[in-house]
């Protein structure tokens, strides 16, 4: 037992990074014929086309029942674009699945090679969300110090390093940005909102000024530049046929809009077709809290729960009753989507169908069917249609425990994280991180070392005291040699309260813990 607790000794110390405040609540993301569906339980739900292995049921068989992606839990973020799935987890680790014919696993291959099951990209820790380019061939994650990592396809100068046409299957910082809490990106040009409500931009530039960064070198692979537009609180790219048409949401909850509006014709008013250089505020679009892009269309959630949708609508995905466009030469938008309830909690577009979720969890989709997605090519809905699978409440989001071992133990990465429950996020509490051994010897970790736990003082000592962040992801170490310390057992727990004795008596009795991966 004293050999034991020697060895356990030599674990790592590690500190609490900084978090960005970015809740975890449940969210659905639809690809080119595929969704993903993160519920509030931390678990994945995959239905649609399945050719390239996108839905990650360990097999390429298409499905229209949403069904559980196995072995992936604590999972805090999903994508889906294109062919291709993303997710990061609670201890900040992200995994792929579908097309990797772009290097997206983060080992480069020959191309071609589908993945059907998530597959962690190694090179990447202490991550909080995650993007994609919307064919989903390059991918973005946003780690805790509020940096962008890039990988996949660099066509167009999407890596953000200033060249164009390299791939590359290895993760790699972005240089110069930095303090970024969002990633939206189209084909050919990301978008990055920076936590002081700046826009920076990377990517292909193009004559028409269609992102504003003013004074670059047309037709440019350009590094990250800053935008020329006001603060903003949300920051979205739009797909089109060219370069991308780019909205936001200021302060005020006013919509702008700017870029390409000559491709798929998509304007939120009757804009003359052609390039915007000069932000402008579609009317009837205030108090507006979400934008979410589809594919030549763009849904927006309002302050009253409305949905109302601008674009291409040749499937329905403005869930308006037709199939009419909003456009210089059609219908001019925004129009409402109906068949949703009175209180919407988020929305969604893909590239050709859309859905909304409510606060309890219901689901709603439109556009094309998800028979479709599977063989049938003729339906389409064209308003919101609710569907069986329940995503569960938002007010009640649980609290998500996730670890994860990679490696043997003589050459491992461990990580392990939290996102608390969304009723605790910023009240004070303390985080609890503890070590089982194999003998059921418990100890625990206070910020600088490993203590053992004696019940009968009564309280434990905390790792962590504070406010509590959202999501807590805690980078054990990598390439550690733990060899000596197998079969021992990490723990992950929170209590609210201010000082141990309280936040740990709620921790008990309120089941605010778990054990998250046994070294082996």
């Amino acid at each position: 037992m004293k050999t034991k607790h020697c060895c356990f000794l030599l674990l790592p110390v590690i500190t609490l990074l900084p978090i960005s405040v970015l809740a975890v609540t449940p969210k659905i993301s639809i690809g080119y014929s595929h969704a993903l569906l993160l519920k509030n339980d931390g678990s994945v739900w995959a239905w649609g086309n399945n050719g390239a292995g996108q839905l990650g049921l360990g097999n390429n068989t298409s499905t229209a029942t949403p069904t559980l992606v196995s072995g992936l839990t604590g999972v805090v973020d999903v994508v889906a674009h294109g062919s291709f799935s993303m997710a990061t987890k609670a201890d900040g680790t992200v995994w792929v699945w579908g097309n990797n014919s772009d290097d997206l696993s983060g080992k480069p291959t020959l191309g071609g090679f589908y993945r059907n099951i998530p597959t962690q990209v190694t090179a990447l820790h202490s991550i909080i969300s995650v993007a994609s380019s919307w064919g989903g061939d390059t991918a973005f994650a946003v780690d805790d110090n509020e940096q962008v990592w890039a990988w996949g396809n660099g066509s167009y100068g999407k890596l953000g390093n200033g060249r164009s046409g390299s791939n590359s299957g290895t993760p790699a910082l972005i240089p110069n940005l930095a303090n970024v809490v969002k990633v939206s990106a189209t084909s050919t040009q990301a978008v990055a909102l920076r936590s002081d409500g700046s826009s920076v931009g990377w990517g292909q530039y193009y004559a028409n000024g269609d992102n504003l960064r003013l004074g670059l070198k047309a037709d440019a692979y350009v590094t990250p530049s800053v935008m020329n537009v006001p603060q903003l609180s949300f920051l979205e790219a739009v797909e089109t046929n060219s370069s991308g048409l780019f909205m936001g949401i200021n302060a005020q909850g006013s919509v702008l809009a700017w870029g390409d509006t000559a491709s798929n014709l998509i304007t939120c008013d009757q804009i003359h077709p052609g390039g915007i250089t000069v932000p402008y505020y579609p009317a009837g679009l205030s108090q507006i809290q979400q934008i979410s892009a589809g594919n030549g269309y763009a849904l927006l959630l309002g302050g009253s729960s409305s949905v109302k949708g601008c674009g291409g609508n040749s499937w329905g995905t403005l869930g308006d009753g037709t199939t009419n466009s909003t456009s210089y030469f059609e219908t001019k938008g925004p129009v409402a989507t109906l068949g949703l309830p009175s209180q919407i909690a988020a929305i969604a577009g893909g590239d050709n169908a859309s859905a909304a979720l409510t606060p309890d969890g219901r689901i709603f989709m439109w556009g094309k069917t998800v028979s479709n997605w599977v063989g049938d090519n003729a339906n389409k809905n064209l308003q919101a249609t609710s569907m069986s699978i329940n995503a569960g409440s938002y007010t009640n989001t649980p609290a998500v425990f996730a670890g994860t071992q990679t490696g043997a133990l003589d050459h491992v990465a461990v990580d392990v994280g939290i996102a608390v429950a969304s009723a605790h996020i910023g009240q004070i509490g303390e985080l609890y991180f503890a070590a089982q051994l194999p003998n059921g010897a418990l100890f625990l970790f206070n910020s600088t070392d490993w203590i053992p736990y004696d019940p009968a003082i009564g309280k434990v000592a905390p790792f962590y005291s504070g406010k509590l962040p959202a999501n807590i992801p805690i980078p054990f170490g990598t390439d550690l040699d733990l060899t000596e310390v197998k079969g021992v057992t990490l723990i992950l727990g929170y209590g609210v309260g201010a000082n141990s004795a309280l936040s740990n008596a709620d921790l008990l009795n309120n089941v605010r813990y778990k054990a998250v991966v046994t070294l082996q």
